[in-house]
């Protein structure tokens, strides 16, 4: 719950209503309404989990009424991320029930989840109605230690090949993930028709990206590196000649990367944000751009213009 030191919580009417929605999740209830739902939504073609503080949720000022103040939106404990949990079987239950021809998925959560959590149960999976031809998804995870990086990549690996012909994929992490564990991630991942690739939030990782990259080179389109540090302007310009001559793509974007995140990377004479000096992004599209990228690739420090 959000509430105050000077708000009146109703704790009785409160545990009665958290009982009430522990009883429809565990009965099928949740499943069952939320694909009644979709049914009727046939212009459904996205399903996205977000707890943005501006998503605004059907029934606040009822449950205000009843409790004394506004029902928890953020996904930021173990109790929300144990509801997490629980829905995402429900939800992709509900999509095959339905038979929603889903097209995206996303997830992007406070509190954020291991792979494990991206469960989906495999009745749902054999079923014909499964949205197996999912166009894009995105998902926001808690990075893995060195001792269950192996679990954490099958698990992730697992629940992406579901959806074995996706065309776009985006992977980010809460804090910089250690390069070497992407390629335990790439054992686990073969997508074929993969044409839009986003990876965030990495740290090192020249060779480790080249190899995943370089993986899907028959069909990669568009690359997004978010947030990477290597740790030279070398390592930069070696990863992106090596883009050059063996991708095809028509469009990369370099957002907020840097050198050991002491130095921006940018382009050569590209003018400094103004109220934002932390931030650059350097975005290339066309053959001929491309094939100049690493040679007007420059360094800026951060925080000169502050």
């Amino acid at each position: 719950m959000q509430h105050s030191e000077s708000v009146t919580i109703y704790e009785d009417r409160y545990l009665e209503l958290l009982a009430e929605q522990n009883y429809l999740k565990k009965s099928g209830y949740y499943a069952a309404s939320l694909a009644k739902a979709l049914s009727k939504a046939r212009n459904c073609k996205t399903i996205a989990i977000n707890d943005d503080w501006d998503h605004q949720t059907w029934g606040l000022g009822w449950f205000k009424e009843q409790i004394g103040t506004y029902p928890n939106s953020i996904l930021e404990s173990e109790e929300s991320l144990q509801f997490l949990t629980e829905m995402i079987p429900i939800i992709f239950m509900a999509v095959t029930t339905s038979c929603t021809a889903l097209q995206g998925f996303s997830l992007d959560v406070t509190f954020l989840p291991k792979p494990s959590i991206l469960q989906i149960p495999e009745d749902s999976v054999t079923n014909k109605a499964f949205p197996s031809a999912l166009h894009s998804l995105g998902l926001f995870l808690d990075p893995p230690t060195e001792a269950n990086v192996a679990t954490w990549a099958i698990d992730l690996g697992r629940f992406v090949m579901h959806f074995d012909r996706l065309e776009e994929l985006s992977l980010g992490f809460d804090y910089r993930m250690e390069a070497q564990y992407l390629k335990e991630l790439h054992e686990n991942i073969h997508l074929e028709n993969l044409c839009a690739l986003q990876i965030s939030a990495l740290e090192g990782g020249e060779e480790e990206l080249a190899l995943i990259l370089l993986t899907y080179k028959a069909t990669l389109r568009e690359v997004i590196l978010d947030t990477i540090s290597l740790p030279s302007l070398e390592s930069w310009r070696r990863l992106l000649k090596r883009i050059r001559d063996h991708l095809s793509l028509t469009y990369l974007e370099l957002s907020n990367c840097s050198v050991d995140d002491d130095y921006a990377v940018i382009l050569q004479d590209e003018t400094p944000p103004i109220d934002d000096s932390t931030y650059h992004t350097v975005i290339v599209q066309g053959e001929e751009a491309m094939g100049q990228l690493s040679e007007n690739l420059s360094l800026r420090p951060f925080y000169e213009h502050n």
